[in-house]
């Protein structure tokens, strides 16, 4: 991962608030590193870029892409995996 491993997405603004250990998992299970967070009222979302090893490398100049991501819990409810798509 290099700085240039740059992705953009949001997290809705109930999962933040309601359960924000759920957003460390996340940023922590991905190895993500947030340069920006910004609320986006017109989403009811925190949009984020950062730099995260599963982000697509993208040239110097060039704007990061939007990504989304697809969580699987256990029965417990603990994240279990994350699968990172590009939009």
């Amino acid at each position: 991962m290099n700085s240039r491993n740059l992705g953009f997405f949001r997290i809705h603004a109930e999962v933040v608030e309601k359960a924000p250990e759920e957003v460390a998992t996340i940023f922590s299970m991905l190895k993500i590193v947030p340069l920006k967070a910004e609320y986006r009222a017109d989403w009811n979302s925190f949009e984020y870029l950062a730099i995260g090893e599963r982000f697509k490398e993208i040239p110097q100049h060039s704007l990061a892409p939007e990504y989304t991501f697809k969580i699987s819990k256990s029965h417990s409810g603990n994240i279990e995996l994350i699968e990172v798509i590009k939009i």
